[in-house]
């Protein structure tokens, strides 16, 4: 759970801001803007498709590995986000690698608790749904003291450290379905 509210976090932080950030530093038009959140959603549904077969092999693993392309993703656009094509190009691809990333959250936890999967399915909406405010929160306030650069950083190393934590917690923990 605690993984899967610090990528959260961190994804919120920024993708409440990513139009602001399109706009001010990419110089996108609204036009170009929303092509990208198609191509960013239709990312998301092949993500979601090829995540059924990566949890086969392995859910934690896929959140780490997901998290951390998430993280550089994120990483990148702050660092090449005035580029048109290169910010285009990782805000598709974040919208795949996250299609992969958000399921698994569920995933992990439905696999951690066989016997209540709807008490778990309703703590993994929660706790969803607690980290979306604290991640909006967290890159408001980057945006009133710093720059919108600064809350894709900030953003981008917090879902790297989800994906550490998740890491660590892959040593401890035993699965019952996959891992």
């Amino acid at each position: 759970m605690a993984a899967g509210a610090v990528v959260f976090i961190g994804q919120f932080a920024a993708w409440t801001y990513v139009t602001p950030f399109l706009t001010d530093y990419t110089y996108l038009s609204s036009g170009v803007i929303t092509l990208l959140f198609v191509v960013y959603g239709c990312g998301g549904i092949v993500g979601s498709l090829v995540a059924g077969s990566l949890f086969k092999r392995g859910v934690i693993g896929s959140f780490v590995g997901s998290t951390t392309a998430v993280a550089a993703m994120l990483i990148g656009l702050a660092s090449a986000g005035t580029l048109p094509w290169p910010a285009g190009l990782l805000l598709a691809l974040w919208g795949l690698i996250w299609g992969i990333a958000n399921p698994a959250t569920l995933v992990w936890l439905l696999d951690a608790a066989p016997e209540n999967q709807e008490a778990a399915s309703a703590v993994n909406v929660t706790n969803l749904q607690v980290s979306l405010a604290l991640g909006s929160a967290l890159g408001a306030i980057l945006v009133s003291t710093t720059t919108l650069q600064t809350v894709f950083f900030v953003a981008g190393f917090t879902v790297l450290g989800s994906g550490v934590l998740a890491a660590v917690a892959g040593r401890f923990v035993t699965l019952a379905g996959r891992d």
